[in-house]
């Protein structure tokens, strides 16, 4: 095969994956509210419907745990989406295909280290289980 097509297909192929994951991402999370989901689920930690609709402050608690966990999600969802740019480029390019499964195999180290970003959410849940009453 041709250089120019195989350029020509590899870019095709790269257009297609990431304009699919930006539909995806933009349907999945078209009527999200961040700010609810980063919130505290304690009630006793919110403003009531009283205090704020007399002028009182809507106290805005986010919660660190959902935060981390938040962030760790975003930057894990990238590095998969780059990853997969990379493997289809790398299919084109790269007639080993050993190569792209020692890769693919050297990854989990760094998606256990990526983790570890949740740890503080899981903490939160796991001492939630064990609080009395």
């Amino acid at each position: 095969m041709e250089w120019q097509v195989k350029i020509a297909l590899m870019c095709i192929s790269v257009l297609v994956l990431n304009l699919g994951v930006i539909c995806l991402l933009r349907v999945a999370l078209r009527k999200v509210d961040i700010k609810a989901v980063l919130r505290e689920k304690d009630s006793d930690s919110q403003p009531n419907a009283k205090t704020v609709a007399a002028g009182g402050p809507a106290l805005d608690n986010t919660s660190y745990s959902r935060l981390s966990g938040f962030i760790g999600s975003v930057v894990l969802a990238c590095f998969l989406w780059a990853i997969s740019n990379y493997v289809l480029y790398a299919s084109f390019y790269d007639t080993n295909t050993d190569d792209i499964s020692k890769f693919l195999g050297s990854l989990g180290t760094y998606f256990l280290a990526g983790a570890s970003l949740f740890a503080p959410y899981a903490f939160n849940k796991l001492s939630s289980v064990f609080k009395p009453g």
